[in-house]
């Protein structure tokens, strides 16, 4: 016959005591019942002293049975318990490096994130800049033809003179130079040699076609002149035209500027933030004063903070689930109590 391994020897003892322990915890039940078998018809005295023995009974079996699960608390749960704390503390100090490296990195990742934002509004201030310049050439020129056709029609300058004014007018338009363009204020986190090379990055405005169309417009305006100087219905109309393209280059600027920083939101580059979740949790005070002031916030504020509140009995409520309700009301509506104290916790 094979003997029987130390554990197992120590299994079947453990067997034989709780074998034993439930006959004894027997016999207290026993005489316990015996106790208070047919008690109601005994006196008074004798109903009180049997109440007495059975809740000695009681305590004993209680006691017995105490005996055994702290021996096996102490011999067995505690001791298994150990691994489970040593590893739950390796755990969590892991688990703390982690959110550390987390934090670090969304730290980075939110720095970087600034950086595409301003680079996007940079590039986007650069493209509007042009655009504007651009519309302001183009739209300088064509007040030029208006203002100087208008201006020879108003002084009755004879059409001899047309060859002239022309040749005028496209001399002062090729010395027309374009607008100033307007510095970029919201550099912060770009180097100097990041911005050179985005804006060189960029297209510049050339206004070379833009000069050759409207000198070329220009003399295809002039060829109506003989008949615009003999018609004087023809002043008040060509000021209407004038004061129509005057608002619809307004127009057209303000969509393509729109146009241009929508674009440039769309192609901002979206830089991928760990995620981190952050809580408000009210600092725990073990003091009469900060219980008295959780009961009071939790009180006056009891038809917001209700919804937070999540228990199976009422009865059971307590101080520290008020807190926790408190503190999510905070986290919620950003609202503070001067006499509680409040902490960000990340996880």
């Amino acid at each position: 016959m094979n003997q029987l391994t130390t554990i197992q020897q120590g299994w079947l003892k453990l067997a034989e005591i709780r074998i034993d322990l439930f006959d004894r915890l027997r016999l207290d039940e026993l005489a316990c019942q015996a106790e208070l078998q047919n008690i109601d018809n005994v006196t008074l005295e004798r109903m009180q002293a049997n109440i007495r023995n059975a809740k000695f009974n009681l305590s004993e079996a209680k006691r017995k049975r105490l005996d055994f699960t702290r021996m096996i608390d102490e011999k067995l749960s505690q001791p298994s318990m150990e691994f489970e704390k040593r590893m739950a503390a390796m755990i969590d100090e892991a688990t703390k490096l982690e959110l550390a490296a987390r934090l670090d990195n969304e730290s980075k990742a939110i720095e970087a994130q600034l950086l595409q934002n301003e680079i996007a509004q940079f590039k986007s201030h650069i493209v509007n800049e042009w655009t504007r310049i651009a519309h302001e050439y183009r739209s300088n020129l064509q007040k030029m033809i208006d203002s100087s056709y208008i201006n020879c029609i108003k002084a009755k300058n004879p059409v001899s003179q047309v060859p002239a004014m022309v040749a005028d007018l496209k001399d002062i338009m090729s010395r027309f130079a374009l607008g100033n363009f307007q510095k970029f204020t919201g550099i912060s986190l770009l180097q100097d040699q990041q911005c050179i090379e985005i804006f060189h990055s960029i297209d510049k405005y050339e206004p070379a076609g833009d000069l050759a169309y409207y000198q070329n417009l220009a003399e295809e305006r002039f060829k109506m002149y003989a008949h615009d100087l003999a018609n004087e219905e023809s002043l008040a109309k060509l000021l209407q035209e004038q004061q129509i393209r005057v608002a619809q280059a307004e127009q057209e600027l303000a969509a393509d500027i729109a146009t241009n920083t929508l674009i440039a939101q769309a192609e901002t580059l979206i830089v991928e933030t760990p995620k981190v979740k952050r809580e408000i949790k009210i600092v725990v005070i073990e003091s009469e004063a900060w219980a008295m002031a959780v009961m009071t916030n939790f009180i006056k504020n009891w038809q917001y903070v209700n919804k937070y509140v999540k228990v199976k009995s009422w009865a059971k409520l307590s101080i520290g689930q008020m807190a926790e309700a408190l503190a999510k009301h905070i986290s919620e509506t950003g609202e503070t109590f001067s006499n509680l104290t409040t902490e960000e916790v990340c996880k």
